[in-house]
């Protein structure tokens, strides 16, 4: 959808702890804090049965905690993103391309998703996106600077994660060309995991960049 110029510790607990950060994300149903808390107490329960070691029971107990309250945090880093099918396609271009991310200096947020917290930092997204660009353009053999009269900026200004059957993640993305035409867009993307839906989802926004017609207008001098 486009918007037009103008407009607006022990091994056990090691394993459990990548256990649950990792189902965070696939999980298709919303586990409450409730529930994980029980599962912690049992798992300390367990722990402090295999132990047999009286004097252990609170440092383990006290790991425990430390190992719920860290589960129910995530980043979403998209520089672990692979977003191995951006690809450029073939146009007719006489000057060298500028490719530039247009930071707008947001921070880390959280958002809500399966009683967890996904830290989020729309910044990050937007360097990716430059840089994934950047690649396919050079890929196909165009000339990329860092500085050009024909240069492109990108910028994405919000992820959304929300939560259905699976998880909907969703990235509103801007881009301005060096005739100072801008635009804007919406993409999105679905999957059991909220990292992959939003690795398909930015991958989709550089593609749908690289393939537009006002980009390709603009590389053209149209």
């Amino acid at each position: 959808m486009a918007r037009t110029q103008g407009e607006s510790g022990p091994p056990k607990a090691i394993i459990a702890k990548s256990f649950f950060a990792a189902e965070i994300g696939r999980t298709p149903f919303q586990l409450s804090r409730k529930i994980l808390a029980r599962l912690m107490i049992l798992f300390s329960k367990t722990l402090v049965l295999t132990t047999k070691m009286k004097n252990l029971t609170l440092p383990i107990t006290i790991l425990c905690i430390m190992v719920f309250c860290t589960s129910c945090t995530t980043y979403l880093e998209p520089s672990d993103f692979d977003m191995d099918e951006v690809v450029a396609p073939y146009i007719k271009i006489s000057k060298p391309i500028a490719v530039k991310a247009h930071l707008i200096g947001t921070k880390k947020r959280e958002q809500p998703l399966h009683g967890a917290s996904i830290i989020v930092n729309e910044d990050e997204f937007t360097k990716v996106l430059a840089d994934k660009i950047e690649s396919a353009l050079k890929d196909k053999g165009y000339s990329v600077v860092t500085d050009s009269d024909l240069v492109i900026e990108v910028q994405v200004g919000r992820v959304s994660l929300q939560p259905t059957a699976r998880i909907h993640c969703v990235i509103d993305y801007n881009q301005k060309l060096g005739d100072g035409k801008f635009y804007g867009y919406q993409t999105s993307a679905t999957n059991w995991n909220f990292k992959t839906a939003c690795e398909m989802a930015l991958q989709q926004a550089a593609n749908e960049i690289l393939s537009s017609q006002s980009v390709s207008d603009y590389f053209q001098g149209e």
